[in-house]
């Protein structure tokens, strides 16, 4: 764990964090540092009488929730937490950042509200913390029925109220704001934040654009930044996602760009998806356009399977299932298509 330096018990925040727009903290923090020394004690764990050869550390150690606290709010910080499905204990103590949020409908259309997922229960960080931070944000993300994250949800319902994704809190952040519009017409549901609309599928979810394979963002260590080797201007004006890089804490994703997608990275992508506005969009007529695509397939194959040789048969075969997976950029619809496709001629075969 990287330890701030500390002087006349005030953390000294590096160079290199100044003027950061927003940091998104993917990290859950909802114990105490075990660490600390009990003020009603004279007490010393054993972990603090260690010299580790930093100059401060044992003495912010005593202290560090506090002082983490404190350095929360002196940032534009905002945490994450995870939203529970299940039956769970009541927590009580947990503190939470709902956001203010306006419906605007056309008449005579149905409410949106039944398309958000209801969460049952909560895992939050340390009350002190989160009231330190401007926001805070879930970081539940979870994968198609194939086990490949292609959408994320961007609000959720808990208790009846309404909450972001860390990625939205961070945007929410960033752009100074805590109310949303929510828009429902003809075209479906979306989400106005800083002049522009998020476009919203069922379920509140938003399709990814994914960049390619991992690490398509800059990556800083954050013992460099501690260490002053990070440039005073590497992260001024930029948005900034906190998470962590060991192996056996296996934060990675499968996604349609890489098998091994680093989680927090699907935070900043969505984050880069809002502000280029290149959003993927499913229309609503793409499961009928699945359909019909499968069919009319069938129908061609099974004509030029009759009447051609192996060859061209091969090579109908090859053209149409990359055909169908050169629809994956535009509506996700490429891999169900070639699915179909494939099915389809097992089946005939």
């Amino acid at each position: 764990m990287a330890v701030a330096p500390v002087q006349d018990g005030v953390i000294v925040e590096p160079t290199a964090c100044h003027g950061v727009r927003a940091v998104g903290i993917d990290i859950m923090f909802p114990e105490k540092d075990r660490n600390v020394m009990d003020h009603s004690s004279e007490h010393t764990p054993e972990d603090l009488e260690t010299d580790t050869g930093i100059a401060g550390v044992g003495e912010s150690a005593r202290y560090s929730d506090w002082l983490f606290a404190e350095a929360v709010s002196r940032i534009s910080a905002v945490l994450g937490f995870q939203f529970l499905f299940e039956s769970s204990p009541e927590e009580a103590s947990c503190v939470l950042h709902p956001v203010v949020m306006s419906v605007m409908k056309n008449e005579g259309r149905e409410k949106p509200h039944g398309g958000f997922i209801e969460a049952t229960g909560v895992v939050c960080n340390l009350p002190e913390l989160t009231r330190a931070a401007h926001l805070s944000g879930f970081f539940n993300i979870s994968p198609d029925r194939d086990g490949i994250l292609r959408s994320v949800p961007l609000l959720m319902k808990y208790k009846g109220e309404f909450y972001p994704s860390l990625a939205l809190a961070v945007l929410m952040k960033t752009f100074n704001t805590k109310k949303l519009l929510l828009k429902h017409d003809s075209s479906g549901d979306s989400l106005h934040l800083a002049n522009r609309n998020l476009p919203l599928s069922p379920g509140s979810r938003l399709w990814v654009n994914f960049r390619g394979r991992g690490k398509a963002f800059a990556y800083i260590s954050a013992a460099d930044i501690l260490s002053g080797k990070t440039s005073s201007n590497a992260l001024r004006d930029k948005i900034v996602f906190l998470g962590t890089s060991a192996a056996g804490l296996k934060e990675f994703r499968s996604t349609p760009t890489d098998p091994l997608f680093p989680g927090v990275e699907v935070h900043a992508t969505v984050v880069d998806n809002f502000l280029r506005s290149d959003f993927l969009v499913r229309p609503f007529y793409a499961s009928g356009f699945e359909v019909m695509l499968a069919l009319i397939t069938g129908i061609a194959f099974t004509v030029i399977f009759s009447r051609s040789s192996a060859l061209l048969t091969l090579l109908s075969v090859c053209g149409g299932t990359f055909g169908a997976s050169g629809l994956c950029p535009f509506w996700h619809l490429g891999r169900r298509a070639s699915s179909c496709l494939l099915s389809f001629l097992y089946w005939y075969c």
